[in-house]
C-alpha cells in the first residue's frame, strides 16, 4: 500500500516536472519568436523564424490589401521581422489582438512599395535600435480597430466575431475607452551617399506618411524622418546628409503625422488623390485629445527637395532639451506646412543638456552652444519654405527655443501663424558655451551698426522670427491671441540679415501686449544683457517691413523695445499701433555692453537709410522715467514722420517724444489730442537735426498744453548749422512753457539754429466771437412798481448824485433810513501771488499766448503788494471822488433822508 502511494507521487512529481519545463521551452520559443499568429483569419498569418529572422506569410488577401493578426507582435534587438507577399499587394494591414504592448527594437521591412497599417490597443514601444524599412507609408496606432470605405471594420478587440474583409480602402481608427501610450525611442543610423552614418530613427520613403497616433505619444530622443535628407551646417557651406545639397537628384519630403487623443475617438484617414502611398488623417470626430512629449533630443524631420508636411495634434504639445520639428525646403519644391494643434498648449522650452550636439546651425557661425529646441521651416535653394501655422490655447516659448522660418537662399521664406485663445509668451536665453568669432565668416564680415554680439543676443533668445540669411525675402508673422508677453530677452522678428527684404509682423491682442525688461543673467565673456523687442529690423542691404499692432493695451517697460528699424542700409520699415485704452512706455535698464537702455517705441535708422514712420492711435499715451517714442536718423539718413491720435498724453520724468536726425532731415511730429498734453520733469518733445541737418516740424492741437515751468519740460524744433523747424500750435491754453529763441533752465519752445536760420512758432488762440450769445436789449422799459426817486433834477448844484460805495454803506433804498453809524469794508478776499509769478503770467500772455486760466487754478489777479483794499473815499482838488485807506470819511450819521440830497 505505501509502495503504491510512493510510486503515484514519483509519477505525479514527474509528470510536474516535464509540464514546468515544457511551460518554460514555449515561453523560451514565444520570447525567441515574439510574433505570434492567432489563427482569426480565414488564411491564418505563418511565422518562419530563421535565426534572427522572421519571415512573415499568408494571411488573407483580399484584392490588394493583405491582412494579419497576431497574438503577440514584438521585433528584439537585432532581429528583422519581412512581411513576404506579393508585389501586388498595396496595404498590409495588421492587429495585435493579445494583452501585451508591441516592442520594436529591431527591424521592420516588406515587398515592393505596400503600405504596412499596424495597429495594437495594449501599447506600442519603439526602442532605440527600432527601424523600418518599406517601400509605403507606414501608421502606427494603438486604435482597438480600423474602419474601410464601404463601412467594415477591422477589430482588434472583437477578433471572435467573423471579420468581413474588403478590398476598400482603410478611412478610419477607431479608439477605444482608454488609448494606450505610443512611445518612440529610436535612433537607428543609416549610410548615405556619401558614407557618412547618419540617425534617422523611424524612416519612409520620400513622399510617404509616418504616423504615429495613440493616447500620449512620446517621443523620448527618438526620430522620426523622411528620406528626402536633412542639412548639415557644421561646416561652412551647407551640405546635405546623404547626399550633396543642389544635385539632381529630387526627392520629396514626406508627411509626418503625431496625434494623442481621448477616449472614443475616431481618426479619419485620406488618402491623397495624387499618390495611393500618401495618407493624411483629420480630427475633427475628436472630442478629447492626450498629450505629446518630445524630449531628449528628440527629432521630427520632413525635409526634401520640397519641404513635407507635418501635423501634430494633441491637448498638451510640449518640446524640450534640444528637441526639434524642421521640414527643409532643400531644392526648388515648395515646402509643406508644419501644423501644430494643442487644446491646451503648445511648450518649446529650451535646451538644458550641455553635454549633448551643439546646434549646427549656429556652430558653423562659430556660436558654440547647446542644440536649440525649435520649430523651424527653411528654404536653402530656390523653393519656398513651408509655412508654420500654430492653434493652441496659449504658446510658451523659453529658455533660448524658437520657432522659426528660415530663407537661406533664393527661395522665399515661409510664414509664421500663431493663433491662441489665451496668451503667447516668448522669455529668456540659451546657455553658451563659447564663442569663435574668426568663423563667422572666413572671408570677412562688414556691415555698418552691426556686430558679432550684436548676431549673439539676437540668435541666443527665446524667439518666434521669420528671417532671411541668403537673397530671399524672409516671411510674415501673424500672432492673434488675447495677450503677448515678451519678457526676459525674448525675441519677435522679422527681417533680412544680408541682401533679402524682410517680411511684416502683425500682432492681434484682444487684451493687452507686454515688452519688459533684459535677459535675467549676462553670461561671459563678452555677451551682453539682450532686451526684449518686437521688430522688424534689417541688418543688411534688404529692406524691412511693417509691424502692426492692435490691442488694448501696450506696455513697454524696464528697458523693453518694440520697433521697426535698419541697423545697414536697407530701409527701415513702418510701424503702426491701434491701442484702445493705452500705450504705456516706461523705465530703463543697463546694458555691460550697451550702456542705458531705454523703453521705447521707435522707427529709427542706424545706419545710411532713412527711418521709417510711426503712427499711434490710443486713449491715453504715457510716457515716463525716460522711455521714448521716437522717429530717429542716427546717422547719415532723414528721420522718419510720427503722428499720434489721442484723448490725451503724459510725458513725466525724461519721457521723450523725438524725431531727430545727425545729418539728415529732423522729422515732423504731429500730435491730435483731444484733451490734454502734460509735460513734467525734464520730458522733451524734440525734432533736433545736428550737423548740417534741419530740423523737423512739430504739429501739435490739444485743449491745454501744461508743464510747469521749474521742472524744465521742451518743446523744440532745433538745428546746429541748417534750419529751425516749424512749430505750429492750436489750443486754448498753455502754461508754464515759454517761446524763447534758446532754450533755459525752465520750460521753453524753441526753434533755433544755432549757426544757420531759426526756425518759426506760431501759436493759435480760439477763434471766439465776444457777440456769440448776446441778445440785443430794448430801448425802453416799463417798470412796475416805479422805481424810487428821492433826488429831484434841479435841486443841487450839478444835478442830483447817487454813488454806491461797498456793502453796508448804503441803505436799500434812497427813503430808507441808515440806522446807526457803520463802517464799510470789503469782505472780498483776495489771492497772494508773489511779483515772480505776477511777471511769469504776464509775460506768458504778452508772447501771444491764449489769455485763459487753467481749469485748476483760479483767476490771476494783480499781487498785494500793488493794491490795497480801499476803506475811504475824499473829493480831490478837481472835485472828483478818490478812494483811499483813510475810514474818516466814511462814517455818517443818518437820520431822515433829505429831499434835497
Amino acid at each position: 500500500m505505501q509502495l503504491n502511494s510512493f510510486l503515484k507521487s514519483r509519477h505525479l512529481l514527474l509528470w510536474q516536472c516535464l509540464a514546468l519545463i515544457l511551460l518554460e521551452l514555449l515561453a523560451c520559443m514565444e520570447a525567441v519568436a515574439q510574433i505570434v499568429p492567432d489563427a482569426t483569419l480565414p488564411s491564418d498569418s505563418v511565422v518562419d523564424i530563421q535565426g534572427n529572422l522572421q519571415r512573415i506569410t499568408g494571411g488573407t488577401t483580399v484584392g490588394n490589401n493583405l491582412f494579419h493578426s497576431f497574438k503577440e507582435f514584438s521585433v528584439s534587438t537585432d532581429s528583422v521581422a519581412i512581411f513576404d507577399h506579393d508585389l501586388s499587394i498595396g496595404n498590409v494591414i495588421t492587429r495585435i489582438t493579445g494583452r501585451n504592448v508591441s516592442t520594436i527594437d529591431g527591424l521592420i521591412t516588406g515587398n515592393g512599395t505596400a503600405n504596412l497599417f499596424l495597429i495594437n490597443p495594449n501599447g506600442l514601444i519603439f526602442g532605440a535600435n527600432g527601424q523600418i524599412d518599406i517601400g509605403g507609408s507606414f501608421i502606427a496606432s494603438t486604435a482597438d480597430s480600423l474602419h474601410f470605405g464601404d463601412g467594415s471594420i477591422f477589430s482588434a478587440v472583437d477578433h471572435q466575431t467573423p471579420t468581413l474583409l474588403t478590398i476598400s480602402t482603410p478611412v478610419g481608427l477607431q479608439f477605444g475607452e482608454s488609448p494606450r501610450t505610443v512611445i518612440n525611442r529610436s535612433q537607428a543610423t543609416q549610410i548615405g551617399q556619401n558614407g557618412m552614418e547618419s540617425l534617422v530613427g523611424l524612416q519612409v520613403k520620400p513622399g510617404k506618411t509616418l504616423a504615429l497616433v495613440g493616447g500620449d505619444v512620446n517621443v523620448e530622443g527618438g526620430y522620426l524622418t523622411s528620406a528626402g535628407g536633412t542639412i548639415d551646417l557644421s561646416g561652412v557651406g551647407a551640405t546635405l546628409e546623404g547626399r550633396q545639397l543642389g544635385s539632381n537628384a529630387q526627392t520629396s519630403g514626406g508627411r509626418i503625422e503625431v496625434g494623442a487623443v481621448g477616449a472614443n475617438s475616431y481618426v479619419q484617414i485620406s488618402q491623397s488623390s495624387e499618390n495611393v502611398n500618401t495618407f493624411s488623417l483629420n480630427y475633427d470626430g475628436v472630442e478629447k485629445f492626450q498629450n505629446i512629449l518630445f524630449s531628449n533630443l528628440a527629432v521630427l524631420d520632413a525635409s526634401g527637395d520640397g519641404g513635407g508636411e507635418i501635423q501634430i495634434r494633441g491637448q498638451q504639445v510640449k518640446l524640450n532639451e534640444g528637441s526639434l520639428i524642421q521640414s527643409n525646403t532643400l531644392g526648388n519644391k515648395p515646402g509643406g506646412t508644419i501644423t501644430i494643434s494643442a487644446t491646451d498648449s503648445l511648450q518649446v522650452l529650451g535646451n538644458t543638456l550641455t553635454n549633448g550636439p551643439l546646434d549646427t546651425r549656429l556652430a558653423a557661425a562659430g556660436i558654440l552652444t547647446p542644440r536649440l529646441t525649435n520649430i523651424t521651416s527653411s528654404s536653402f535653394s530656390e523653393g519656398q519654405a513651408g509655412n508654420i501655422e500654430i492653434e493652441a490655447g496659449k504658446v510658451i516659448v523659453e529658455q533660448g527655443a524658437e520657432i522659426a522660418a528660415f530663407s537661406f537662399g533664393l527661395g522665399r521664406g515661409g510664414d509664421v501663424s500663431i493663433r491662441v485663445a489665451g496668451f503667447v509668451d516668448i522669455s529668456g536665453q540659451s546657455i553658451p558655451l563659447g564663442f569663435v568669432p574668426e568663423r563667422f565668416f572666413p572671408f570677412g564680415f562688414d556691415v555698418p551698426g552691426f556686430s558679432d554680439a550684436s548676431f549673439r543676443s539676437i540668435t541666443l533668445s527665446s524667439n518666434i522670427s521669420a528671417a532671411s540669411i541668403g537673397s530671399g525675402r524672409a516671411g510674415n508673422i501673424l500672432i492673434d491671441a488675447k495677450k503677448l508677453i515678451i519678457g526676459d530677452g525674448g525675441l519677435v522678428t522679422a527681417g533680412p540679415l544680408f541682401s533679402g527684404n524682410g517680411g511684416s509682423i502683425v500682432v492681434n491682442a484682444s487684451d493687452s501686449v507686454e515688452v519688459s525688461g533684459t535677459s535675467r543673467y549676462s553670461l561671459p565673456p563678452n555677451l551682453a544683457i539682450s532686451r526684449s523687442r518686437l521688430s522688424v529690423a534689417s541688418f543688411g542691404s534688404g529692406d524691412t517691413q511693417s509691424l502692426a499692432i492692435k490691442t488694448k493695451r501696450l506696455i513697454v517697460r524696464d528697458g523693453g523695445a518694440v520697433e521697426a528699424a535698419s541697423f545697414a542700409t536697407g530701409a527701415s520699415g513702418s510701424l503702426s499701433i491701434e491701442a484702445s485704452e493705452v500705450i504705456d512706455i516706461s523705465g530703463f535698464s543697463f546694458s555691460p555692453r550697451d550702456g542705458l537702455l531705454q523703453s521705447a517705441v521707435s522707427a529709427s535708422s542706424f545706419g545710411s537709410s532713412d527711418a521709417g514712420d510711426l503712427s499711434l492711435i490710443t486713449d491715453q499715451l504715457i510716457l515716463r522715467n525716460g522711455a521714448e517714442l521716437a522717429v530717429n536718423s542716427i546717422n547719415a539718413g532723414d528721420a522718419g514722420n510720427l503722428e499720434v491720435i489721442a484723448n490725451s498724453i503724459y510725458l513725466d520724468s525724461m519721457g521723450e517724444i523725438i524725431a531727430s536726425t545727425a545729418s539728415g532731415k529732423g522729422g515732423n511730429i504731429l500730435l491730435r489730442v483731444q484733451e490734454n498734453l502734460l509735460l513734467r520733469n525734464k520730458s522733451l518733445i524734440s525734432t533736433n537735426a545736428d550737423g548740417t541737418g534741419e530740423g523737423g516740424n512739430i504739429n501739435i492741437g490739444a485743449k491745454f498744453i501744461i508743464a510747469p515751468p521749474i521742472e524744465n519740460s521742451d518743446i523744440v524744433a532745433n538745428a546746429v548749422t541748417g534750419r529751425g523747424g516749424k512749430i505750429q500750435i492750436q489750443t486754448q491754453g498753455i502754461f508754464g512753457l515759454v517761446p524763447r529763441e534758446q532754450l533755459s533752465s525752465t520750460s521753453d519752445i524753441t526753434a533755433s539754429s544755432e549757426f544757420g536760420v531759426s526756425g518759426t512758432i506760431e501759436i493759435q488762440d480760439p477763434e471766439v466771437d465776444p457777440s456769440d450769445g448776446l441778445a440785443d436789449l430794448p430801448e425802453t422799459i416799463e417798470v412796475n412798481p416805479p422805481i424810487t426817486q428821492g433826488c429831484r433834477p434841479g435841486q443841487t448844484l450839478g444835478g442830483s448824485t447817487f454813488v454806491h460805495v461797498g456793502r453796508g454803506g448804503t441803505p436799500l433804498a434812497p427813503t430808507q433810513l441808515q440806522t446807526a453809524p457803520s463802517i464799510w469794508h470789503d469782505l472780498r478776499g483776495f489771492p497772494i501771488l508773489n511779483e515772480k509769478s505776477f511777471s511769469e503770467q504776464n509775460h506768458l500772455k504778452s508772447d501771444s499766448s491764449p489769455e485763459m486760466d487753467s481749469p485748476n487754478q483760479p483767476p490771476q489777479s494783480v499781487p498785494i503788494s500793488h493794491i490795497e483794499e480801499a476803506k475811504g473815499w475824499t473829493r480831490n482838488k478837481q472835485g472828483r471822488i478818490v478812494l483811499t485807506n483813510n475810514i474818516k470819511h466814511t462814517a455818517h450819521n443818518s437820520g431822515q433822508p433829505s429831499v434835497t440830497c
